[in-house]
């Protein structure tokens, strides 16, 4: 999460108030809602609960967002859809990444190898993961009413059948396969 919010602020200097609602009570908060719910599905009982209680706030945190940017839409529509743009491409790589090998993301803040990692009770499939969060994150766009025109061509670029290009970059334990299955 440190690494997250130093690029809100580092958004927040450069490209203004409107890209760091977007990315954080949109982008993130969209992830986020998709993550918990995968796990009330697939895991022991305390996990199931402790996710419940968590997407609850997730999901408040997520629909201030929408209202958020359905106001700032009223004031500066043109803003707004340059702020999404800017967003969409400074975090979405990052998201769609933490989707196709969030193993190795966890294991990067705990500094373990991935591949010594036993996730036991945790299964989730992936491919459903990243399904369900562009699904979740194409819906968000479409409540907040932003002109599917002009991100239409963003969101496709989430689409393609190529996960590989979401794969982090530098990392001397990839083998190029997921480990989360």
């Amino acid at each position: 999460m440190e690494r997250d919010w130093s690029l809100r602020q580092r958004a927040s200097a450069r490209r203004g108030f409107n890209v760091c609602i977007i990315a954080q009570d949109i982008m993130v908060e969209t992830f986020a809602t998709v993550a918990y719910t995968a796990l009330q599905r697939n895991t022991d009982r305390h996990t199931t609960r402790l996710a419940a209680s968590i997407l609850v706030e997730e999901i408040a945190h997520l629909q201030h967002g929408v209202d958020e940017i359905h106001r700032m839409l009223d004031v500066d529509d043109e803003k707004v859809h340059r702020a999404f743009e800017l967003a969409h491409k400074a975090v979405m790589p990052a998201m769609m990444s933490m989707v196709n090998y969030n193993c190795f993301s966890l294991c990067d803040q705990l500094q373990i190898k991935c591949s010594t990692v036993s996730l036991g009770v945790i299964e989730q499939d992936l491919d459903q993961l990243r399904i369900d969060a562009i699904d979740t994150y194409m819906d968000k766009i479409d409540r907040i009413g932003l002109d599917p025109n002009r991100v239409a061509p963003l969101l496709s670029s989430l689409v393609d059948d190529d996960a590989s290009k979401w794969q982090p970059k530098n990392k001397a334990d990839i083998s190029g396969n997921r480990c989360c299955h």
